[in-house]
């Protein structure tokens, strides 16, 4: 990820409003190993409001970004449309809470990278299954057959195997139907 190209040094802005835009594509997302996203297309405008001691930053985000469905492994693109908001202070860097990033006296840049990050992926939906709600997309019928099969087949193979009499009881407990 090209670092510098999130940073926004506020050290020689005038106070008053001033305009950023950022893109935020695959190559942002490739270089983090923890995530799930890899490959995304959003365009990042940044509202930066400087005032004498703080910065307001109003970030509004849209593009799209790939997922795959949990159901069936197939790749669409989900719609992202995000705006979030950020206070940026100087003082004691331990009193950051989730909406105010305190920076060390003497600092005037914020590297914005993290936060984007996190926007994004929270706009993600943590059960994506896009078939069921775009018609447009057609599920991997296929890939579910597989899906099923694998699974029948690992039940035959664990009914085969030597169960020990402790876990045949229990098994038994599992399945009993109340």
């Amino acid at each position: 990820m090209r670092k510098k190209a999130y940073v926004i040094q506020f050290g020689g802005l005038k106070v008053g409003s001033h305009s950023f835009e950022m893109e935020v594509n695959d190559e942002f997302f490739e270089d983090l190993d923890y995530s799930e996203i890899t490959k995304a297309d959003v365009k990042a405008e940044i509202e930066v409001l400087k005032q004498n001691n703080v910065l307001t930053l109003h970030f509004h985000l849209t593009g799209t970004v790939e997922t795959i469905c949990d159901r069936c492994g197939i790749e669409s693109s989900l719609p992202i449309d995000i705006t979030e908001k950020l206070v940026v202070k100087h003082g004691d860097v331990k009193e950051s809470t989730e909406d105010i990033v305190v920076l060390p006296h003497g600092e005037n840049e914020v590297d914005v990278s993290h936060f984007l990050y996190e926007f994004i992926t929270i706009a993600v939906p943590p059960k994506r299954i896009p078939c069921e709600e775009d018609d447009a997309i057609e599920c991997d019928y296929d890939a579910l057959a597989k899906l099923d099969s694998i699974g029948t087949e690992e039940e035959r193979e664990d009914s085969s195997e030597d169960i020990n009499p402790i876990w045949k009881d229990l098994k038994k407990l599992k399945f009993k139907e109340n």
